[in-house]
């Protein structure tokens, strides 16, 4: 989303982007949230759970290290199969390390409770930003990014696994869009900074 064809990074689409994630999440805060948050629990269903695994960033970074080790050592660390799972790993670290520090200092309550308690160390306070969803979009777009022809089926999924945390009543519906940013965010800076430090060695 953030880069061009040749992976270079287009800052002024992220600017615009995350003027308009964090126009969202104010609008959310001040109340649209509430608003939308019913139609999305109407969705809830049991296939939500299904969808946990896509955002359990400690199983999808380990999963990756795993992938990444046996396919260094099976077709070498220049091979597709090995870069996406450094990238994936890579992304998902630094997207969870993002979101964990909004989560401390924004401190949301997670719904239904509507509220606030700044510097908070206590997972009840930690709605905003969803880590589920950073994971998702973090793994799903870096797979998008190495094999472009599952951009489609990635993004939907990416899309699907962001709802599913609304509906279950585990996030706003503001939480999922910021954390879609930062996972999306992520796996674009992944692999621009893995293309300007190594392109030239």
């Amino acid at each position: 989303m953030f880069l061009t064809k040749n992976n270079q990074f287009i800052w002024h689409r992220f600017a615009v982007a995350f003027a308009v994630v964090c126009s969202f999440a104010i609008l959310g805060f001040l109340g649209l949230d509430a608003f939308l948050r019913p139609y999305f629990v109407m969705l809830d269903n049991i296939v939500w759970k299904w969808l946990d695994v896509f955002g359990e960033w400690k199983i999808l970074a380990v999963a990756a290290l795993v992938v990444f080790a046996a396919a260094s050592l099976i077709v070498g660390r220049k091979s597709k199969i090995t870069k996406l799972a450094a990238n994936i790993f890579c992304s998902i670290v630094i997207a969870e390390f993002i979101v964990g520090i909004i989560k401390i200092f924004v401190g949301r309550a997670r719904p239904p409770v509507a509220g606030f308690d700044f510097l908070s160390m206590d997972g009840a306070w930690h709605s905003f930003p969803s880590g589920h969803t950073a994971a998702a979009f973090a793994m799903l777009i870096s797979i998008g990014l190495i094999y472009p022809k599952t951009k489609p089926f990635v993004w939907t999924l990416a899309v699907i696994a962001a709802i599913s945390r609304v509906s279950v009543a585990a996030h706003w519906p503001s939480d999922v869009v910021f954390a879609a940013f930062i996972g999306m965010a992520s796996a674009d800076a992944v692999v621009y900074l893995r293309q300007y430090l190594f392109a030239k060695r």
